[in-house]
């Protein structure tokens, strides 16, 4: 893994933190905006069967909120 690679077990305990912080509400019961971006990039992760993901291949936006949300301990893949 480079140092512009993410792990996938990473990309999926961001997406946890940020929702756990952040849960759904009714009537909409939709995800906050950052979790929303994670969860794009975690269902890639998951349906491409990814080890890891390039942050350069994402939009600054999600990249950013994926920080946002990073981590403390990170996983090697």
């Amino acid at each position: 893994m480079t140092t512009s690679e993410v792990g996938a077990g990473d990309i999926e305990r961001a997406w946890m933190r940020c929702a756990q912080a952040n849960p759904t509400a009714p009537p909409e019961y939709a995800m906050c905006p950052d979790a929303a971006k994670i969860a794009d990039v975690y269902a890639r992760v998951l349906a491409l069967n990814l080890q890891t993901v390039d942050l350069q291949t994402l939009r600054a936006e999600t990249r950013e909120a994926l920080m946002r949300w990073w981590p403390t301990e990170r996983s090697n893949p």
